[in-house]
């Protein structure tokens, strides 16, 4: 039982050496990981992904569903399928909204505030330095 158990942890450990090696998205996840998220952030990006993957597998399993039930095109069966696509749209764009609005601040202010993101070096060329509240100043 240990050993097949050990066995398959292997195996799952090569598939993940295999996805840090050939998949950027995994790699940038994985980047990812890094920046310091709140609870609340973790859950909203959970919750995202989670929206966004239930929306696709809804979708496709409608998708399949109508194509056994009528193998020829039908406007009615074309109407599912386009209302399905759509609530994936509108799932991706409500990620999209969550992902910018966590990201992009860490991105552009750095994880641990102001003073390490990629506005830093403009900053530091206009000699712009925050005063004690964080308003900055010249």
């Amino acid at each position: 039982m240990l050993k097949r158990t050990l066995h398959s942890f292997s195996h799952a450990m090569k598939g993940i050496r295999i996805g840090f090696r050939e998949d950027l998205y995994f790699r940038i996840q994985v980047a990812m990981a890094y920046l310091q998220l709140s609870v609340v952030e973790w859950l909203f990006v959970f919750t995202a992904i989670g929206l966004v993957l239930t929306a696709e597998f809804l979708n496709t399993a409608l998708e399949e569903l109508c194509d056994m039930l009528k193998g020829t095109h039908d406007l009615h069966v074309a109407r599912i399928k386009d209302l399905a696509a759509g609530a994936v749209l509108c799932a991706s764009l409500c990620a999209l909204v969550i992902g910018l609005s966590i990201f992009l601040p860490k991105f552009l202010h750095g994880p641990y505030g102001s003073d390490l993101g990629l506005t830093c070096k403009r900053a530091r060329l206009l000699k712009i330095r925050p005063d004690e509240h964080g308003t900055p100043r010249r």
